[in-house]
């Protein structure tokens, strides 16, 4: 086969393959940043500023699949976003350094309390509550 055609062929498969990633669950963009990709089920977003949550408390529904948007405005600073309850992950975003967002996809989950929290600054944490 001739070079330039496996070349062009090489070329094509990588492109191929980049494309066929789940930007939803962590892929970076260019700039670092986790792309935050399309979804149907219930979203809610949280802002991570001043090295805290905001809202600090979430209510969220029970039996679909969910999606937590953190929006990281700490420049400079890294944060990603976990679901988890004990010693149970639910989930677990990419990490972003701020500005940016990365989001995390989880559940369905039974009605409870969880925490969702920063891996990187675990005092920067929060409850969600899901309801039947």
């Amino acid at each position: 086969m001739p070079r330039r055609t496996l070349a062009v062929l090489l070329v094509a498969v990588t492109l191929a393959s980049a494309a066929c990633s789940d930007a939803g669950t962590g892929d970076t963009g260019g700039n670092g940043a986790a792309v935050v990709g399309p979804f149907n089920g219930p979203s809610i977003t949280v802002q991570a500023i001043g090295l805290q949550m905001e809202p600090d408390s979430i209510t969220m529904p029970s039996g679909k699949q969910l999606r937590i948007i953190l929006d990281n405005q700490d420049t400079g600073v890294p944060h990603d976003i976990r679901v988890f309850q004990g010693d149970t992950e639910f989930g677990k975003s990419a990490v972003v350094t701020g500005p940016g967002l990365t989001e995390v996809r989880f559940g369905p989950l039974k009605p409870a309390r969880y925490t969702f929290a920063c891996t990187i600054h675990p005092a920067m944490a929060g409850t969600l509550l899901i309801t039947p």
